[in-house]
């Protein structure tokens, strides 16, 4: 009995995370962990398939006749809205990285006065919370009278993007070789097809 304690204790010893007794330990956890974490998808999966009587039994319960035409029904209550999201967050990105990778470029490739205390502003921007500016965007929207407009949601969210993008397309581009940009400007590339191309 003894002699097989003093095996199992040094089953381990010194081999660091890869004894057996280690890995044992850390699959059970792997398993413990990944079990509550898809155990909400599951039972929001099995609840989207009952009835409003079976849901009203208890979230527990397992549906008796799987209703897949919850799917269809949801999807028709949603397909209007979801359109308007995609619309919105596809305009949206589209706006914000092409403003904040132009504007990032003239902040890379030119050289003008005040660049630096130009960039330090626009990043300053950071540290202001968004919540802020949430009255002044509001008052503004309604007074350019774009109040239930597309334009009232995207606008907002284009400009408030634009510190971040610009930071991290500067970041970007200043890491890209200046022999490159002056090869093409050797070769006759004027901004907009360095821009475009590199």
């Amino acid at each position: 009995m003894n002699r097989s304690k003093n095996n199992f204790l040094n089953l381990n010893k010194g081999k660091s995370i890869d004894g057996p007794v280690a890995q044992t330990i850390i699959w059970l956890s792997l398993i413990f962990v990944l079990f509550f974490a898809l155990l909400p998808l599951v039972i929001t999966f099995m609840n989207s398939l009952k009835t409003n009587f079976e849901y009203s039994m208890g979230v527990w319960s397992i549906p008796r006749t799987p209703r897949w035409e919850n799917y269809l029904m949801g999807f028709r209550g949603m397909s209007g809205n979801m359109l308007n999201s995609i619309i919105v967050a596809l305009a949206v990105t589209v706006a914000a990285v092409f403003i904040g990778s132009v504007a990032a470029y003239i902040f890379v490739r030119h050289e003008f006065p005040g660049k630096n205390v130009l960039f330090a502003a626009v990043i300053s921007v950071m540290v202001v919370p968004a919540v802020l500016t949430l009255t002044p965007s509001y008052l503004l929207i309604i007074n350019l009278g774009l109040r239930n407009t597309w334009w009232a949601i995207i606008l907002p969210m284009v400009s408030g993007t634009q510190v971040g993008t610009i930071f991290l397309f500067r970041t970007f581009l200043g890491q890209q070789p200046a022999d490159l940009f002056e090869a093409a400007k050797i070769d006759g590339a004027g901004d907009f097809l360095m821009y475009r191309k590199i």
